[in-house]
């Protein structure tokens, strides 16, 4: 009996893994650990990407912060400052990108480089260099964190999008640390799957994965953002504007002329009574 097995599928998402799972680090530390999986396993054909003077760089093949290739992974080596973005990809053309700040600073800012799901709790640590964590404050998108008092870690409990952002701290000694983004996604669905027999065969099933929806939180507007929008369409608002004025003015001088009666003037009292006088 010949059958046809159709499957529609999504392949998971290939997704950049980094160890140890942080944005900033102090230069001499450990070294870094990048690599591309799909579905729990190295990706075939996917590789760590970065630039090197603005063009795509695989690993190792551009400067220090490019990393060397260690089998499935790219390995940063972190003797020098630098800061850098990474993603997965196969020529070109960045997907869900990773910055590492490797600073000589003396203070750092603990966030995790791969983003957090929604209704997980997140703590960010303020760390000064060789003496571990210290009591900060803790700023988010350049504002200090409500009701923020000096601590030793923030704790955001139940992360949700509207926690997406820039973070930072500072010490009245060291002042303010690196800015990074915490990246907030809602938890991938599990892949659904439907099964249906053709007409006359039970043995064929075919099978259809249902594609997970999209689980990145949306863009928040930023005040450089909103300046940006507002230079880009402002001109196109106004430039409509001026053509409906100039158009309204053409169809007004096209309508016909209207007529003007003239009436007869008003007599005055006093030539009512010369009138009368002469009569």
């Amino acid at each position: 009996i010949k059958f046809v097995l159709l499957c529609v599928s999504v392949c998971p998402p290939v997704s950049l893994t980094i160890s140890p799972n942080l944005q900033q680090v102090f230069v001499g530390e450990s070294s870094m650990s990048l690599s591309c999986v799909e579905d729990g396993q190295a990706a075939d054909g996917r590789t760590v990407k970065t630039t090197d003077e603005g063009q795509p760089a695989g690993c190792g093949t551009a400067g220090p912060h490019s990393g060397k290739v260690n089998g499935s992974s790219c390995v940063l080596d972190l003797m020098k400052p630098f800061t850098a973005s990474y993603w997965c990809g196969t020529s070109s053309g960045p997907r869900e990108q990773i910055t590492i700040i490797v600073t000589e600073g003396n203070l750092i800012l603990d966030i995790p480089a791969l983003p957090v799901e929604t209704g997980n709790d997140v703590t960010l640590r303020c760390r000064q260099k060789d003496r571990g964590p210290v009591s900060a404050y803790f700023y988010f998108n350049g504002s200090l964190v409500q009701n923020q008092e000096q601590d030793e870690e923030h704790i955001i409990h139940n992360v949700q999008c509207s926690d997406e952002g820039y973070y930072s701290c500072y010490t009245h000694l060291h002042r303010d640390s690196p800015q990074s983004f915490l990246r907030v996604r809602d938890p991938p669905l599990p892949h659904t799957t439907t099964a249906s027999t053709p007409p006359g065969d039970s043995s064929a099933p075919s099978a259809v994965f249902i594609p997970p929806k999209n689980t990145s939180c949306p863009p928040l507007l930023y005040p450089l953002h909103l300046v940006y929008h507002l230079i880009v369409f402002c001109p196109y608002c106004i430039s409509t504007i001026l053509l409906v004025s100039v158009c309204r003015h053409r169809k007004s001088g096209n309508l016909p002329a209207v007529s003007v009666e003239t009436t007869q003037p008003v007599q005055h009292d006093d030539d009512v009574i010369a009138d009368v006088a002469s009569n």
